[in-house]
């Protein structure tokens, strides 16, 4: 009696999944939400791209990152990545050959570069959630 159940049960779950298997990227696509929210700065022969991306999917993720190039160059690079707070950072040529980063608070940080084509990168940082 219970394997005649489990037949029935096996019978009608197969079509659906022989159909919807292949749709599997395409569904996750459809139901994932990713918000990205994009701030260039202009700074003497250097822009300063900062973006904050936040996706939910099976899991969220959530990052802001900056990027620098040199002005109307479009190969950008990665200068610092962090967990995200309610603060976005602000960027700041204290001299001609320093770039400093400052944010209020983060939640932990995920990547940073001390020098960029001779360019020193230097941070402040008011507070770390989670530490490494």
């Amino acid at each position: 009696m219970v394997r005649k159940i489990l037949f029935g049960i096996a019978i009608c779950v197969m079509p659906f999944c022989i159909v919807l298997l292949p749709l599997a990227p395409q569904l996750l696509l459809f139901f994932s939400a990713c918000s990205t929210t994009t701030k260039i700065s202009n700074l003497s022969e250097f822009e300063v791209h900062i973006t904050e991306t936040i996706c939910s999917t099976l899991a969220t993720d959530a990052a802001v990152r900056v990027f620098i190039s040199k002005t109307g160059d479009s190969k950008t690079t990665l200068l610092f990545r962090y967990g995200p707070t309610d603060y976005l950072p602000t960027i700041n040529l204290s001299d001609p050959h320093t770039l400093l980063i400052s944010v209020t608070e983060i939640s932990r940080v995920h990547f940073r570069r001390d020098e960029w084509e001779g360019l020193s990168i230097k941070y402040d940082i008011g507070s770390i959630l989670y530490l490494e």
